[in-house]
């Protein structure tokens, strides 16, 4: 059964601000920073990562993930998706740091280019990918798989959200010894 994409992204959002949902979110993202934690990359806050056209990658997010972070950080607003996309980068990227750093999804927890990162790194991403996956089918989620800007400007077409401030909240600071993220990637494209 195919919905509208109103409704869809209206699931999102709902399941986005659902403290059951939220939860089980963090509880992913949470797994995250152990995995990354135990395995211990480098980050150089360089902010390579998060201009895609540079590093020839691309992030791929759920919109349940997409959602999350619109509705927690606010939305950066058209123009300046517009802008990121065009310039091949993300528009919560700050002077080379995340704006969004405590509330992103779980590709730019999980991608560093560290180089000994690339060994694991997708092996953990499928493996906390299909727990995002679990938790879609536990909630009655609509489950899609998309390119982040593309998602977030589903979002934004859909719906009504404070805009996003710009600059580094708390949660987007970066912290030496917080090995939650580097910012991400995933290269392969999955349909729903």
């Amino acid at each position: 059964m195919s919905v509208g994409a109103e409704e869809l992204v209206r699931g999102w959002v709902r399941a986005a601000q659902d403290t059951t949902v939220v939860a089980d979110l963090l509880a992913v993202f949470a797994a995250v920073t152990e995995e990354v934690t135990k395995r211990g990359p480098v980050c150089w806050a360089s902010g390579r990562c998060c201009n895609f056209r540079q590093t020839g990658h691309l992030l791929y997010v759920t919109g349940l993930e997409a959602a999350f972070t619109l509705v927690r950080c606010g939305s950066p607003g058209r123009d300046r998706l517009a802008e990121a996309v065009t310039s091949g980068g993300c528009p919560f990227q700050v002077m080379n740091l995340c704006g969004v750093h405590g509330d992103k999804p779980l590709g730019c927890r999980l991608f560093f280019c560290d180089m000994t990162a690339q060994q694991w790194q997708n092996e953990v991403y499928e493996q906390l990918l299909g727990r995002l996956r679990d938790i879609h089918v536990r909630h009655g989620i609509e489950y899609r798989y998309g390119e982040w800007r593309a998602m977030m400007g589903s979002v934004i077409d859909h719906t009504q959200l404070p805009s996003w401030s710009g600059s580094l909240s708390k949660a987007g600071t970066h912290h030496e010894d917080d090995f939650s993220g580097g910012n991400g990637t995933k290269l392969t494209v999955e349909g729903k």
